[in-house]
């Protein structure tokens, strides 16, 4: 016997409406205890491309398979293998937190109430509160756990954190690491970059939907961030001429000025150039390019 197949595999994915082509060719395989991110603009294809996935809507060209199997041809037996938290999902808002995960249980044929899942993302202190009654942050918290109360293999996550405070966000991810290591297979979109960063082992940026990059977030880093970035702040209004002749420099907005270098050791001969010049310096650092830096250039129109 051959190896399992992939929890996900999607090969030469197209999509077409009428004219317009809302997802290109793309490929990508999603390994158990692993965390899968797609990246993109709002309108990159990323939506559609998870929905392809889970056999919502059909491809106009190339294949999405779940466990092996066709996603158009997946069962009620397969889909019980999957938790999907779609972008625009609301719980019953007349039901309790409980009552909500018990009736999501129930469309599984999941045992239990998910008690113990609500502690797991701190929702143990809401379980008897009606849904119309919580915030909106904690709602989507809800809806994450409507997506695991069946401890399914295989989970979709559109935007799991939209909404969501900081420290819940935090808790979140602790949860989602955690069951990656218990071998969950995870697909995620968000547009938080540091989220990708800490989550995800494997990226896939999608731009007008065409894959324009893939990797660990460390490779894309390297490989699309532009560089290390030199931040001088205090300069005033009008930039040294030094600075001024240099393509990559920009301001922030609190008017603090950021130069790309193509090597870090650029940073002292251009800051004893700044200083030759009579350019008085007052907070000066120095950083490697971040995931920001690299999605930021990779959704650039001439990327």
């Amino acid at each position: 016997m051959g190896p399992d197949p992939a929890p996900l595999e999607v090969h030469d994915l197209v999509k077409r409406y009428g004219d317009r082509t809302a997802v290109a060719g793309v490929s990508f395989r999603v390994e158990r205890g692993s965390i899968f991110c797609l990246l993109g603009e709002n309108g990159a294809g990323k939506t559609t491309t998870l929905e392809v996935a889970q056999g919502l809507r059909r491809p106009t060209a190339g294949l999405a398979s779940l466990f092996g199997v066709d996603a158009q041809r997946s069962t009620p037996a397969l889909r019980r293998r999957m938790g999907v938290l779609p972008q625009r999902f609301a719980c019953f808002p007349g039901l309790t937190v409980r009552e909500n995960l018990r009736y999501f249980a129930d469309v599984y044929d999941a045992r239990g109430d998910g008690s113990g899942l609500l502690e797991r993302l701190g929702l143990a202190e809401h379980a008897d509160q009606l849904v119309s009654t919580l915030s909106g942050g904690t709602a989507r918290r809800v809806g994450v756990a409507t997506a695991l109360v069946h401890d399914p293999e295989l989970v979709f996550l559109d935007e799991p954190t939209a909404g969501v405070d900081p420290a819940s966000r935090r808790r979140l991810w602790d949860v989602l690491l955690a069951l990656r290591d218990e071998g969950k297979a995870i697909v995620l979109t968000t547009h938080y970059m540091d989220e990708a960063e800490r989550l995800a082992d494997d990226i896939l940026v999608l731009r007008k939907g065409r894959t324009v990059a893939r990797g660990r977030p460390s490779a894309i880093r390297q490989a699309h961030g532009g560089g290390a970035v030199l931040r001088v702040a205090g300069l005033g209004d009008a930039l040294p001429p030094l600075l001024a002749e240099r393509a990559g420099v920009e301001r922030e907005a609190d008017g603090a000025v950021l130069v790309r270098l193509a090597d870090p050791a650029e940073a002292p001969l251009l800051l004893a150039g700044l200083l030759k010049a009579g350019v008085a310096l007052h907070e000066v650092s120095v950083r490697e390019p971040t995931l920001d830096d690299a999605f930021l250039r990779l959704s650039e129109d001439d990327a």
